[in-house]
């Protein structure tokens, strides 16, 4: 099993960077190319969304990653045996399994779906670092299918986290470690 790292943190708290710089070290360390999969849905006529892309590139421009733009079904790819991946982010990853054209998504498949794909990387992998954001602490009361997914993505946090080296939130830039 390669060394497996959940970090998570709300907007701009620093968590990518975090996780580059951290996956960056254990790469060193261990070998093999570094992948980053990038899970937000590229939209050409947004923006802000294009925008958001073109800063998360730029930050990661001298890094030596291997970007793979990938929304879902990436995890069985040949090239990530033995590599480096940097997950950003399971937010994203879920949402794209959870919101696309099925009316009723079926949580509990994509749970287990997600938790079978999670297990293979980080069984082929020489290091895995998921990204994650918090989005918990709003107190908004949702529509009962965003409901589903957060409770999906809570989750999915706990199952990785169970599993991991190194679980920890980033606030601000600095680092809480709960693992």
């Amino acid at each position: 099993m390669s060394y497996l790292a959940l970090i998570s943190g709300g907007a701009s708290s620093g968590k990518s960077l975090y996780a580059e710089n951290f996956l960056s070290e254990r790469a060193l360390k261990s070998g093999g190319e570094k992948f980053y999969i990038a899970t937000l849905k590229r939209n050409e006529h947004d923006p802000e969304i294009l925008a958001r892309i073109q800063r998360h590139e730029a930050k990661r421009f001298n890094k030596n990653f291997i970007t793979l733009e990938r929304e879902k079904n990436f995890a069985y790819e040949n090239i990530l045996a033995g590599a480096n991946i940097l997950l950003e982010s399971l937010t994203n990853w879920l949402a794209n399994e959870f919101f696309n054209d099925v009316i009723f998504p079926n949580e509990q498949e994509i749970f287990k779906k997600l938790c079978r794909e999670i297990d293979y990387m980080h069984k082929n992998s020489n290091n895995l670092v998921i990204v994650s954001d918090d989005i918990f602490c709003d107190g908004i009361i949702y529509d009962d299918l965003t409901e589903k997914f957060l409770k999906c993505l809570a989750k999915l946090e706990i199952y990785v986290a169970e599993k991991s080296n190194l679980a920890a939130k980033i606030i601000s830039g600095r680092i809480l470690r709960f693992r």
